[in-house]
């Protein structure tokens, strides 16, 4: 029985660390500060972000590094509602504000499971700001 309990507890770690394995790490996109800043005022590039991706594949977006950050995702017909202010509204992913400390992390977005298409995204803060538009496509 012991030698039983063994090989199937032997069995479940084995075929865990196999799928950890085979699991694919997260594609990463980082928008810089320069470039939100470009986006907030105007002046330079803001060109949108598109990102390409492999059907399950994880992805997330990191945005700049500022104080008291907060950032929204907003679908097309919600951003086009805020835009011009008319019926209800809400962004489909919204984080907590990241606060004042030193030591804040970035604001990191799980784009995982929204669906291909575009997607507006609104960051505020003390130090900047601005909407960057993002076209999500599945390949």
């Amino acid at each position: 029985m012991k030698t039983l309990l063994l090989g199937v507890s032997f069995l479940m770690a084995f075929s865990m660390v196999g799928s950890i394995a085979h699991r694919r790490p997260a594609k990463v996109v980082e928008v810089g500060f320069d470039y939100l800043e470009a986006c907030e005022t105007g002046v330079g590039e803001c060109h949108p972000i598109v990102i390409n991706r492999q059907n399950g594949e994880t992805v997330k977006l990191v945005m700049p590094n500022a104080p008291l950050a907060a950032v929204s995702v907003w679908d097309e017909e919600n951003f086009r509602k805020l835009s011009k202010r008319l019926g209800t509204y809400k962004p489909i992913i919204k984080l907590p504000e990241n606060g004042m400390s030193p030591d804040r992390k970035a604001p990191v977005l799980d784009l995982s499971a929204l669906r291909d298409g575009t997607y507006h995204v609104w960051m505020t803060s003390c130090a900047i700001g601005g909407v960057v538009e993002l076209h999500l496509r599945t390949q």
